[in-house]
């Protein structure tokens, strides 16, 4: 099923970039901003 496994692909590349992403906003905005989205 070559459309199952492409939609399994674009899933995978879109988790890396919001991880890549998030990870760039977290050094950008810095630590107090970053506890402001923790509940503890």
């Amino acid at each position: 099923m070559p459309g199952r496994g492409e939609s399994m692909f674009g899933a995978e590349v879109f988790i890396a970039l919001a991880g890549i992403v998030g990870a760039i906003a977290f050094m950008l905005a810095g630590r107090p901003t970053f506890d402001r989205f923790l509940p503890w």
